[in-house]
């Protein structure tokens, strides 16, 4: 007898054993039936709760009363930050001199410019450096003049203030100005500033250390200043523009977080209103879920808002950032 005479033989004294086939039809959709009703079941009751007020968070049971229910971000959608990013920028340039009493008051970097401005002991006494991709004395007159043996215009840009500017370009493409406007800023002192920068770059400290984001996001811009003012950080997708919903933008300021947050509604930007903030997992959020606040010290405090990005995401951002 062959492997194959065997194998039939087998089969045959087994066939007796095989369960009936409406039996087994008969028990599948019994269990498919108890399956159907046990998740209606759970999700009639996860639409009564959260019809009701009711939400659980932490272990601990809050009764809403009639407040509507925070709205829900599903998981799904939120991308688990991975990337840590030290948002401490460089100013691509670096002044040697400056008049007695001036020093940095603020400083932004933006796509194409990146400007500082130094401010002095008196009232509006400020000079403002700024780096350009483009010559921003192009399309307008002026005095000739030249910096370091490089051809410069002087330019008149406000009648009213006298605010004046002097650009040049500093290396390939990219162009500086100096500009300033009082009876301490002359002419003479533009020039002996503008003689004093070179394209060495300069770092600027950041309250903000370090903070982890998305893959794809990268620093679009930035804006600080001196020590206890308030920092920015807007984070967008690679290549996109700063109107992009899915840009997400970090701030940071001194002092304790606040209880509500202020959205500027339709209309003039005068019309302000109060956001209220709640309490989650040591953290703040609005009921959109599109702001996160928290309190990253005794000393300073985060927020993470976007008009896109999932609540989850936003919550991870805000519980990475650390202070200085």
């Amino acid at each position: 007898m062959t492997d194959l005479d065997l194998l039939r033989k087998t089969l045959r004294e087994r066939e007796n054993l095989a369960p009936d086939p409406e039996t087994m039809l008969i028990r599948t959709h019994s269990t498919l039936r108890r399956r159907v009703a046990v998740r209606r079941a759970t999700a009639f009751a996860s639409a009564a709760t959260a019809t009701t007020g009711v939400l659980i968070a932490g272990g601990l049971l809050t009764m809403e009363g009639d407040r509507p229910p925070v709205a829900m971000t599903p998981a799904a959608s939120a991308v688990a930050p991975v990337k840590a990013v030290d948002p401490a920028q460089s100013l691509p340039f670096t002044v040697g001199r400056l008049p007695g009493g001036f020093v940095l008051d603020s400083w932004t970097l933006d796509p194409g410019e990146v400007s500082a401005q130094y401010a002095g002991k008196g009232n509006f006494e400020t000079i403002t450096v700024r780096v350009r991709t483009e010559d921003p004395a192009t399309a307008t007159g002026g005095e000739s003049r030249d910096v370091n043996g490089i051809p410069a215009v002087l330019r008149t840009v406000d009648e009213r203030s006298g605010f004046k500017e002097l650009s040049w370009q500093l290396s390939p493409g990219k162009w500086a100005a100096i500009g300033g406007a009082s009876s301490r800023i002359t002419v003479r002192t533009l020039q002996e500033v503008a003689e004093s920068v070179t394209a060495r770059p300069s770092p600027v400290t950041a309250i903000l250390k370090n903070i982890t984001v998305p893959p794809l996001l990268k620093v679009y811009s930035a804006q600080g200043g001196r020590a206890g003012s308030a920092e920015s950080f807007r984070f967008c997708p690679d290549g996109s523009a700063t109107d992009d919903p899915a840009c997400v933008l970090v701030g940071v300021q001194t002092g304790t977080a606040p209880a509500s947050w202020q959205v500027i509604g339709p209309g003039t930007v005068n019309n302000v209103e109060n956001t209220p903030l709640k309490p989650s997992d040591g953290l703040l959020l609005t009921d959109d879920g599109r702001v996160v606040i928290r309190q990253i010290d005794a000393r300073h405090w985060i927020s993470v808002t976007s008009d896109s990005t999932a609540t989850g995401t936003l919550e991870e951002i805000a519980r990475s950032g650390v202070a200085r």
